[in-house]
């Protein structure tokens, strides 16, 4: 699924959701070679409370994305409106007006296994695969070029800890953080090109005076 600029904020979750996954699907793989989301979720919010406390999504080992701040930021100088324009040949012609913005987003990342889903190897696997793609060079651009547009800005890798939730044991990274950067635009609405020729009075009067 490629990054769409209309639809900036919806396209990058789904688009980022989706290369994850098959990357995590790709690159990891247990001893029977099942894929790796049998046993890995991905998740683009917080876990929820009441079924980790249950234990019922700690089958898997989870990774969440959630958004923690976004910065809009205009292009160029002044008005916050893209110069460029697009003109449709039509009869009539007709002139679209585009105007544009650059976002960047802070995703908070974390990572969530217990002994059933991996245990501390599991949380091992997944720091290196989130920090083959998005630290190293190759990685990012791999993302770049396979979401048609979203650039990994930088990643921090967290913290390691052990917590316990209704005493199961959980593996968690913490604190790691995911800056990416995206561009916008909005389209107006197309206006007609004027190009007939005006319609010129060949007489006209000063002072009582025809002049032709």
């Amino acid at each position: 699924m490629s990054y769409n600029p209309d639809q900036w904020l919806t396209s990058l979750q789904r688009t980022l959701s989706g290369l994850i996954s098959d990357e995590i699907d790709a690159y990891i793989q247990d001893a029977g070679g099942d894929a790796g989301l049998k046993v890995y979720d991905v998740v683009f919010d917080w876990p929820d409370a009441a079924e980790l406390a249950t234990g019922a999504r700690l089958e898997k080992t989870i990774i969440h994305f959630v958004i923690d701040d976004i910065n809009n930021l205009k292009l160029g100088f002044g008005d916050d409106t893209v110069s460029a324009t697009e003109i449709t040949i039509t009869d009539p012609d007709t002139i679209t007006y585009h105007e544009g913005q650059r976002h960047e987003l802070n995703f908070d990342v974390g990572v969530w296994a217990s002994d059933k889903s991996g245990g501390s190897t599991a949380r091992l696997v997944v720091y290196e695969m989130l920090q083959r793609l998005f630290s190293m060079e190759s990685g990012r651009r791999k993302v770049r070029l396979d979401t048609d547009g979203v650039e990994i800005l930088r990643f921090n890798g967290g913290r390691f800890i052990t917590d316990k939730i209704n005493d199961v044991r959980v593996y968690r990274i913490i604190d790691s953080e995911l800056v990416v950067r995206v561009f916008s635009r909005l389209s107006g609405d197309p206006a007609v090109i004027v190009d007939q020729e005006p319609d010129v009075t060949e007489q006209f009067e000063i002072d009582n005076i025809n002049i032709s």
